[in-house]
């Protein structure tokens, strides 16, 4: 007599408990995923801003750009620094960060590895940003040669990073958490200005960027901003 062999099926039952097992996983598993995402992404900016600072040294003591001729350079954006911008000085410097920091066409930031990157100038009639020309002004001048800021940001809020970050040219990165309604920092949607980092009570101005960065109190953006190694 031939013996039949059969094959027990899952039930409905047991179908719908492994699913429910997989979803709880999933559960867990995903957002650890996107926080260690988000958490290299933050790691990320901060070290690209300590590159940015590294190449605005190599910048000012190179005298790329000196627009008043006094033999001391100024701090340069990130289309100078770059290589791929034609400096105020009137010629196209070697890169001295990876070229990829240089913004393309009129925009006046770049994203890298997630994370958006301005850099601010001390300017004339606003703080200066990519593109813009040399100036005469030499008070204004004088402060490029004294000042620059750099800021990171998240290029989309809560998922690519959450934290915002600045350096000026002390060297130390600031961060921020970036998580009160007058932060939240996200793209090309919500940009930093050229003073967020800066002490809530610091006298500061576009010209002069005499304002220092919030050592672990309120920058004038509402948030609280500290160093950070």
């Amino acid at each position: 007599m031939v013996q039949q062999k059969y094959q027990r099926a899952f039930t409905i039952v047991e179908l719908v408990v492994v699913i429910a097992i997989l979803g709880i996983l999933a559960s867990i598993a995903i957002p650890g995923a996107i926080a260690i995402k988000k958490g290299a992404n933050e790691t990320n900016a901060k070290n690209n801003l300590r590159v940015v600072a590294m190449g605005q040294g190599l910048f000012i003591n190179q005298v790329i750009v000196d627009q008043d001729g006094d033999s001391a350079g100024e701090y340069g954006t990130l289309g100078e620094l770059s290589g791929v911008s034609v400096s105020r000085g009137g010629s196209t410097a070697s890169a001295l960060i990876p070229r990829t920091f240089g913004p393309s066409g009129s925009e006046t930031n770049v994203t890298r590895n997630a994370y958006v990157f301005q850099m601010f100038l001390p300017g004339v009639s606003s703080a200066l940003t990519e593109g813009a020309g040399a100036i005469t002004d030499d008070d204004v001048i004088n402060a490029q040669e004294e000042s620059f800021r750099c800021y990171a940001w998240p290029a989309t809020f809560g998922s690519t990073g959450d934290r915002a970050f600045g350096i000026n040219q002390e060297g130390d990165v600031y961060s921020t958490s970036n998580d009160i309604s007058s932060q939240k920092y996200n793209g090309t949607t919500k940009k930093p200005g050229f003073q967020v980092a800066v002490a809530s009570g610091a006298t500061d101005s576009f010209t002069t960027f005499a304002g220092n960065f919030a050592n672990n109190g309120n920058g004038k953006d509402g948030g609280s901003w500290k160093p950070i190694d």
